[in-house]
Parts: structure tokens; C-alpha cells; sequence
């Protein structure tokens, strides 16, 4: 089952802004903003983008703090994410207990 919409994210993207609804944690989301390319990139750091890593301080990739699509998290996609990796960690947890 496909939760999440961002193509890729990082930090408070779609991902971690719906686990933290779910978690109960303070999500400002009104004042969220999607990421975008910083205002000093220039046309070569675009043309390079996701072709060639290079190691950058954060906030050279980002001018608002969040890497991907926080926007588009929900309470409910949260809830997803949560529950399908307790039933796994728990799945794991029973079939240690048997495998000994």
C-alpha cells in the first residue's frame, strides 16, 4: 500500500510531518512550506541536482528548515506508517522468540 505522494523528502517532509501528527507532537502545519531550490542556487547547482552528491551544510539545501512536501502530510497517513511498523517490529520480535 502506497502512503505517501512526495517523490523524495528528508527532513520534516510528508513523512516525518504525519508520523509527528499521529505521534501527538506540535505540527505547525499553516506555516508549512513545500521545498524549493534556495534563492543563492544558481543554474549549474539545478543542471547537478540528483545527478552529482556533493556534501553541503543544510542550510545551503534549505532556506525554511524541511526537505520535501510537508503540505501534503495528514494525521491518517501517520497513523499508517506507525501501525504497519509496530505489526512488523512485533511480527519480527514473535519470530526471534521461536527461532532460538
Amino acid at each position: 500500500m502506497k502512503v505517501l505522494e512526495q517523490e523524495s523528502g528528508g527532513h520534516a517532509c510528508e513523512e516525518e510531518t504525519s508520523i509527528a501528527f499521529y505521534l501527538g507532537q506540535r505540527v505547525l502545519i499553516d506555516e508549512a512550506e513545500d521545498w524549493k531550490p534556495p534563492k543563492t542556487w544558481t543554474g549549474f547547482d539545478e543542471k547537478y541536482r540528483r545527478k552529482v552528491t556533493v556534501a553541503r551544510d543544510f542550510d545551503e539545501i534549505t532556506e525554511i528548515g524541511s526537505l520535501g512536501t510537508p503540505t501534503k502530510a495528514s494525521y491518517k497517513k501517520g497513523e499508517a506508517m506507525v501501525e504497519a511498523v509496530v505489526k512488523e517490529i512485533a511480527e519480527f520480535i514473535e519470530d526471534l522468540k521461536v527461532s532460538k
